[in-house]
């Protein structure tokens, strides 16, 4: 069985020809709740 990789098209920053690729960045801390200790300074800085 052969695989197959979709990719989608790399998207380009404004008019420009610069390429950039999405990055995710997990914040669930963020919230809050049922996590100790997190400050919202922390949380901007960090974001």
């Amino acid at each position: 069985m052969q695989k197959r990789c979709l990719r989608r098209a790399t998207p380009t920053l404004g008019t420009t020809e610069v390429q950039i690729t999405p990055i995710l960045m997990g914040t669930w801390q963020a919230g809050k709740r049922m996590w100790v200790g997190i400050e919202d300074a922390d949380s901007i800085k960090t974001i």
